[in-house]
């Protein structure tokens, strides 16, 4: 069992390499991932040392933590979005 300085420590050994590998892209697209991690890779780009312009795209409830996180959001809304609406509310 790890205590919850290891896991501390491994998250910010990660979040170290992520931001290092992040600082070389032009461009990151993540999808099929939870709301939180969405969130996590836009405030992480955000807060790298080249301090990039962030925009986040997003066409559900899951995104908007991202969408507000960035610099610019753009939330979209069309059939698809009243589908799975409809579908998660049965």
């Amino acid at each position: 069992m790890h205590s919850d300085r290891t896991v501390v420590g491994l998250y910010e050994t990660l979040t170290s390499k992520w931001a290092q590998i992040l600082n070389r892209e032009v461009s990151v697209q993540t999808y099929q991932t939870s709301s939180i991690r969405y969130f996590q890779v836009v405030k992480l780009v955000k807060e790298s040392s080249s301090k990039p312009c962030t925009a986040a795209i997003g066409d559900g409830a899951n995104d908007v933590s991202m969408i507000q996180e960035a610099h610019v959001g753009i939330g979209m809304y069309g059939p698809t979005t009243l589908e799975d609406e409809i579908i998660h509310r049965i």
